[in-house]
């Protein structure tokens, strides 16, 4: 594996203006390299700060390099239906005659 670290600014924008043309083959290795330098964030910092107007048109063109060759297709995916839970029904508290009592004899205002 190579460092691809300090490759002169010149190169990069060579290689940028290279993904312009109409050669798969070049297009392909240009923009797989232009992908692996762009992933080391020392040369983004780099290129943001000396070069930024590359940065719009090198975004565009490493899009199209990962739709590059993509087939593109429709699945349709259906969930298995959850099963119903059955309702928890809460059984009635039976109230003891006493406390039932008490609250009766409670003013309005806290019933």
């Amino acid at each position: 594996m190579f460092a691809l670290t300090h490759v002169p600014l010149r190169s990069v924008e060579r290689l940028i203006a290279f993904t312009n043309l109409e050669d798969d083959e070049l297009l392909e290795a240009t923009l797989d390299f232009l992908y692996a330098y762009t992933a080391i964030p020392d040369n983004n910092s780099q290129l943001m700060s000396d070069r930024f107007h590359l940065m719009p048109p090198l975004i565009t063109r490493l899009v199209t390099f990962l739709l590059h060759g993509a087939i593109i297709r429709e699945e349709s995916v259906v969930a298995p239906a959850t099963p119903k839970q059955p309702t928890i029904v809460a059984p009635i508290p039976i109230v003891p005659p006493e406390v039932h009592q008490q609250l009766l004899q409670l003013p309005e205002r806290f019933v």
